[in-house]
């Protein structure tokens, strides 16, 4: 098992090749991702909405980065963009592999930027600028929809 020293977050927004993703589809996307991440210690939270996926990631940068760049040169993704990157020496995600929720960009956007509403290009150019709110915006989602539920914690 690997000893963290310092640990490294990713966040990055991709869109999905079609808007439209069967649930069966997600799932296995879902599936793949808490195997991967906990065979490599890597904590994190994937949001979709309406094409649109946001992801965290954290854990050993090599690793982390090792995913990120699989996404990268996937074809079903484009646009794929790192939102922040940092070291830091605590889990904000601890007790997932990956947590996992579907959402609207309207919620998103609300979240961010109050009632305005906006279309979906300047909402992912605001999540781009927006760096440390989507960051906050992650981890007030994964305290309100996920901490009390029981997911068990990564051994």
């Amino acid at each position: 098992m690997k000893k963290l020293h310092s640990l490294y977050t990713l966040v990055y927004l991709s869109t999905y090749h079609s808007s439209e993703i069967a649930e069966t589809e997600l799932l296995a996307i879902l599936n793949r991702c808490r195997k991967n991440n906990s065979e490599r210690q890597v904590t994190g939270l994937l949001i979709f909405a309406e094409g649109t996926f946001i992801q965290a990631l954290e854990g050993n940068k090599e690793d982390v980065l090792q995913i990120y760049n699989k996404v990268k040169g996937d074809s079903r993704h484009f646009g794929v963009a790192k939102i922040l990157d940092h070291h830091h020496n605590k889990r904000v995600f601890e007790k997932w592999s990956m947590g996992f929720k579907t959402t609207s960009l309207e919620s998103i956007s609300h979240f961010l930027k109050g009632n305005n509403e906006m279309e979906n290009n300047d909402l992912i150019n605001l999540i781009k600028s927006e760096r440390t709110r989507v960051l906050t915006f992650l981890h007030s989602f994964y305290e309100n929809n996920f901490e009390n539920h029981g997911v068990a914690r990564m051994s």
